[in-house]
């Protein structure tokens, strides 16, 4: 039976290596040799991650056919230019400082730069598992906006991707996203963590455009994706996209087999991602302030549209917004312009709402005014007229009988 010492000599010399540092027989076999050492690390990582294109000729291959350029190992950038005048479906491109302002980022906004962001990863689970193989950053650039992509042509690439977002995120002032807050920057964070590299997510302030979409149009619409909203809010139609769900394939056919059409797919998809953010955050400060011109204002769940207002700008803001749509508010817009009112102290527009829905039978209406004449004006007989019409439509709330009882022996000491 041969020793270990004459086995580790056959493998190195089949592997080509050279058998010289392997001890003999009578050796010790603390010293094997370092080139077998390191043949037998290749073949596991090798098997840890499945073979790839070759870096330098592979990069090389990927960069011409989605058009860009190496600028490092196994990294590609990619850049275009998007002209503001071509605008984007019906919505222009102008005015994206005014909006991050009013949108509650004024500092942010007027301090550097404006910078759209979304990424492109190998899945949404999330944790150390997923990696980002492609960063899409975009600001405006004189009259265009420039749209920059660093597209990851092997794992060696992430730390010259990490390191070119750091560098062109030095001068910005605001992040723009849509899901960003819960996915994007911290699916990069994460990446710049495991590479021991401080994040530059975190120093401009971050608006997501996701939430504004949810408060406006996630009672009215199916659901808030950006393929929902581009066509809804913006009038764009992409043709022919690859979604987003197909991106870790793309990246992965990419690696096992060298095949680049799904990637330049995805980087399209990527580019129509940013200008979509240009686009939609003017438009959703249009529909704010009430100046946009198109006919999907009756879309809006203006009762929560108003509540943000009235956080950000104050119930002044709130209450010309909805009297500005008030032909086209529901009946939880219409109360939420009539306590708006109450609270500025214009209670006849509130009393005028609360007398129109009470001719409809609202509850919530007939108990307004009751409360109004009780404490407000001391009518106590009128207020007691709209309990009366209130105990018809919720006889068996235990409130409006004790509101009632109240109201009786108030007439009666007045009577007295």
């Amino acid at each position: 039976m041969s020793s270990l010492g004459t086995r580790l000599r056959a493998l190195a010399q089949q592997s080509g290596g050279s058998a010289q540092s392997v001890p003999s027989d009578s050796g010790s076999t603390e010293d094997i040799g370092t080139d077998v050492q390191q043949r037998l690390r290749r073949s596991m990582l090798s098997r840890a991650h499945p073979p790839t294109v070759k870096a330098t000729t592979g990069s090389d291959r990927l960069a011409k056919a989605v058009g860009g350029t190496p600028i490092g190992p196994s990294l590609i950038r990619l850049e275009t230019r998007h002209p503001r005048i071509r605008g984007h479906g019906h919505q222009n491109l102008a005015g994206e400082r005014e909006a991050a302002a009013y949108l509650g980022h004024p500092h942010a906004s007027s301090g550097g730069r404006i910078v759209f962001f979304d990424t492109e990863t190998t899945g949404l689970a999330g944790g150390t598992g997923t990696v980002v193989f492609m960063v899409g950053l975009a600001w405006f650039d004189g009259p265009d906006l420039l749209l920059r992509q660093y597209l990851m042509s092997g794992f060696g690439g992430e730390p010259g991707l990490l390191q070119a977002v750091t560098e062109d995120l030095e001068q910005a002032g605001l992040l723009v996203s849509f899901n960003g807050k819960s996915f994007d920057v911290t699916q990069l964070e994460t990446r710049y963590r495991l590479a021991s590299l401080p994040s530059p997510l975190r120093r401009p302030e971050h608006l997501d455009l996701l939430f504004h979409v949810r408060r406006m149009f996630a009672r009215r619409w199916p659901n808030c994706r950006l393929s929902t909203v581009e066509p809804m809010l913006l009038g764009f139609q992409r043709h022919n996209d690859l979604p987003g769900s197909m991106a870790p394939t793309a990246w992965l056919n990419w690696l096992r087999m060298g095949h680049t059409d799904m990637l330049r797919e995805v980087a399209e998809h990527n580019r129509w991602d940013l200008v979509s953010l240009a686009a939609l955050l003017p438009a959703i400060d249009a529909r704010y302030r009430g100046t946009d011109s198109d006919t999907y204002c009756a879309d809006v769940d203006h009762a929560r549209t108003a509540t943000w207002l009235a956080s950000i700008h104050g119930d002044h803001s709130a209450l010309e917004y909805l009297q500005r749509h008030r032909d086209n508010l529901d009946l939880s817009a219409q109360h939420e312009l009539a306590r708006t009112a109450r609270r500025i102290g214009d209670w006849s527009l509130a009393v005028d709402i609360w007398q129109e829905l009470a001719r409809q039978s609202d509850g919530l209406a007939i108990e307004q005014l009751a409360k109004y004449f009780e404490h407000r004006l001391h009518d106590y007989r009128t207020a007691l007229t709209w309990v009366d019409t209130l105990l018809t439509l919720e006889r068996d709330i235990e409130a409006h009988r004790r509101r009632h009882r109240r109201l009786l022996h108030k007439c009666a000491s007045c009577s007295g």
